[in-house]
């Protein structure tokens, strides 16, 4: 083999080994890094968002688009939240309208979700929505470390069961909650609600 055959075919292979070794590389990277973090993120509290938004990535489909309860809890910078809490459990629209005069109501005992409406329409009150609830959470942050605020107005199906959202703590930290509508309410519990609107036909 001529000299100037060996060069170019040292240079062919030095070539292919670099590009191997690049390969390599680039995968080793790739495995300990974004894979092994998207592992650990499905994996995680909020697995269940991590695994749609991959659905809607490998569909080429707009994924991570905050829904409008996302920008709804943003505004509240809460500490913890449920991971049942999504858009599709809670649907709130583009053009959702907030309850007029909102108000904590506290019963002083333990109490029925049935019993709540009742006790609500009395004093011209409905059950306050989950938009409610969280627009109620960000404007009074503190309100929710001294007792838990229940929004009974939004019922979803979260593992075969129906759940409502709450403003609890942990300690210091403040979190967006759920528990079981046909829970028996303890004493201490608050149930946020909005007045009722009055029609034109009632009104005049």
């Amino acid at each position: 083999m001529s000299k100037t055959k060996k060069l170019t075919s040292l240079s062919a292979m030095k070539g292919k080994l670099t590009m191997d070794s690049m390969l390599s590389r680039t995968l080793r990277e790739f495995t300990t890094g974004p894979l092994n973090q998207l592992i650990v993120n499905l994996g995680g509290q909020d697995g269940s968002q991590w695994e749609e938004e991959l659905k809607r990535f490998l569909r080429k489909e707009p994924c991570w688009v905050a829904t409008v309860l996302q920008r709804l809890i943003a505004t509240g910078k809460y500490d913890w939240i449920n991971p049942g809490i999504t858009q599709k459990n809670f649907p709130v629209p583009e053009n959702f309208v907030l309850g007029e005069d909102p108000k904590v109501f506290h019963f002083n005992r333990g109490i029925s979700s049935e019993d709540v409406i009742k006790e609500m329409d009395k004093e011209g009150y409905s059950l306050a929505m989950i938009w409610d609830l969280l627009d109620y959470g960000a404007k009074n942050p503190e309100e929710q470390r001294k007792y838990p605020i229940v929004g009974l107005g939004s019922v979803g199906e979260v593992d075969g069961d129906r759940d409502v959202p709450f403003l609890g703590r942990h300690d210091s930290e403040r979190g967006l909650d759920l528990t079981w509508w046909d829970f028996d309410w303890l004493a201490r519990c608050r149930f946020l609600g909005v007045r009722k609107k009055v029609s034109q036909a009632s009104a005049s």
